[in-house]
């Protein structure tokens, strides 16, 4: 079991872990969270989202904004201690 859910009349998944508070991502950001956790850069993740590498930093900026950090060590780090790598399963049908 996951702790986090899809709102579908806001179009965002709710991460629902209380210790980080509040945190959701668009459809978009959830995508360029899971390839994040894959280990793949903005240029690897562009191609496969049909989008510039500019687009993906945006995204990956937002995320770690949301998270409060601001390096991707640190993003990983957050992922890896609140066990988040679920996060790559999550499909939104």
């Amino acid at each position: 079991d996951t702790p986090g859910y899809y709102d579908k009349s806001t179009e965002r998944y709710y991460l629902g872990v209380p210790a980080l508070g509040n945190i959701y991502f668009t459809l978009q950001q959830l995508e360029v969270f899971k390839y994040l956790v894959q280990g793949k850069t903005a240029a690897q993740i562009a191609p496969l989202m049909g989008v510039t590498a500019k687009t993906i930093e945006s995204h990956i900026s937002y995320i770690k904004r949301k998270f409060g950090v601001s390096t991707k060590p640190e993003l990983l780090e957050i992922v890896m201690q609140y066990g988040l790598t679920h996060l790559i399963d999550v499909e939104i049908k």
